[in-house]
């Protein structure tokens, strides 16, 4: 069976097995209800919003393109006329990070930038574990520009104050920026 075959709960359900996950743990990860997990799964949904699905997609460490069915950094071509649909850029995989640092630095200071404003809106909604992620990303893509672009260095800061364990991956992103400085 290809992949177009299956639903997008068919897709929710397979990524959450694989991430040995229950619905009410992929619920909760993902700031959804239990409800719509179970709908969406069993095809009593076929829909589902934008936010949805990216909280999903997140949550089950896929691009959302690929819960919808297509293949990672593909989208649908529409003909002229169609309605417009909102487009989801995708978000970088950890293979692709080497690959980001080999472009032009005006790029990766971009990719990086991207990651920072990300980490901007999960650090405002108080997720610090994504503020993390989204900051690690960014110093993956462009560990130079990082260490000195003021606003990664401040809500790096921000989230070392939050941060109560000894060992942890902001503490050790603080130590790389040289925040102790």
């Amino acid at each position: 069976m290809m992949d177009a075959d299956f639903t997008i709960g068919d897709r929710i359900a397979r990524f959450r097995a694989k991430r040995k996950l229950t619905q009410e743990q992929l619920a909760e990860r993902s700031g959804l209800s239990v409800d719509v997990v179970r709908k969406l799964e069993q095809g009593q949904r076929q829909t589902a919003r934008l936010t949805t699905l990216n909280a999903l997609a997140a949550t089950l460490d896929v691009e959302p393109s690929v819960l919808m069915g297509h293949q990672p950094g593909t989208f649908e071509v529409r003909a002229e006329g169609d309605s417009p649909s909102v487009l989801a850029l995708p978000m970088p995989r950890r293979a692709d990070h080497a690959a980001a640092r080999s472009a032009p630095s005006r790029v990766c200071a971009r990719r990086a930038r991207f990651h920072v404003d990300q980490a901007l809106a999960h650090a405002e909604l108080q997720d610090d574990a994504h503020a993390v992620r989204a900051l690690l990303a960014a110093e993956a893509t462009a560990p130079e520009w990082m260490r000195y672009h003021a606003t990664s260095r401040r809500l790096t800061a921000e989230l070392l104050t939050r941060e109560r364990r000894r060992t942890s991956p902001v503490r050790e992103l603080a130590e790389r920026l040289h925040l102790d400085d």
